[in-house]
C-alpha cells in the first residue's frame, strides 16, 4: 500500500507480478489500486506450471491443480470474479523472456515472486531492473529464504542499490 502512494496518479501506471499463486496477490493489488483511483494496468508473468519444483521447494497446490485442470484458467478464473480481469494481461513466459517485451524505464512497479531459487532470483531481478521507471519500485517477496536473500543482497550490493525488507519483502 505504501509503495502505491508513493507512486505518481497523473498518469498510467505500469504493474508487473512476476510468479503467481492463483492471482491472489495480483487481486489484492488490483484491489488497493482501484480504490486509490489510478489508473494502470497489471502484466501478470508466470510459467504456470504449478506443480513444478521450485528452488527446492514443492508448491502447495490443490489437487484439482496436479490433476490436469488448468493453472492458466484457474488463476484467470480468481481474476475476473475479483474484479482484476480488466485491467490485467497474463504473460506465459519465463521472467527473463518477459522482461524483453518491455521498454527500459517503463514500469512503475515490478513484484517479483517466482523461481527461488539463487540462480532464478539473481536472473529475474536483472532482467527486471533496467525495465524501471526513475521513482518506480523493484520488489520481491521471500526474502526470508536464502537464496532469495543472497541473489538480492549480492546485487544490491555490487550496484550500491538502496534496498530495504518489511517482512518478508524486499
Amino acid at each position: 500500500i505504501e509503495i502505491l502512494k508513493a507512486l505518481p496518479s497523473d498518469r498510467r501506471l505500469q504493474f508487473v507480478e512476476v510468479g503467481l499463486w492463483q492471482g491472489k496477490s495480483a487481486i489484492f493489488l488490483v484491489q488497493y489500486a482501484l480504490a486509490m483511483g489510478l489508473d494502470f494496468h497489471l502484466w501478470l508473468v508466470d510459467v504456470f506450471r504449478g506443480c513444478e519444483m521450485s528452488g527446492g521447494n514443492l508448491k502447495k497446490i490443490s489437487r484439482d491443480l496436479c490433476l490436469g485442470s488448468s493453472f492458466v484458467a484457474n488463476t484467470a478464473a480468481n481474476l475476473a470474479q475479483n474484479g482484476a480481469g480488466t485491467c490485467s494481461s497474463m504473460l506465459q513466459v519465463p521472467s527473463d523472456q518477459a522482461a524483453r517485451f518491455f521498454d527500459d524505464g517503463s514500469c512503475d512497479l515490478v513484484f517479483i515472486d517466482a523461481d527461488h531459487s539463487y540462480e532464478a532470483a539473481f536472473r529475474d531481478v536483472l532482467a527486471w531492473l533496467p525495465k524501471m521507471r526513475k521513482g518506480g519500485f523493484l520488489a520481491g517477496h521471500d526474502y526470508d529464504h536464502p537464496p532469495v536473500k543472497r541473489a538480492v543482497d549480492q546485487i544490491s550490493l555490487e550496484l550500491g542499490l538502496n534496498m530495504e525488507q518489511r517482512g518478508k519483502c524486499w
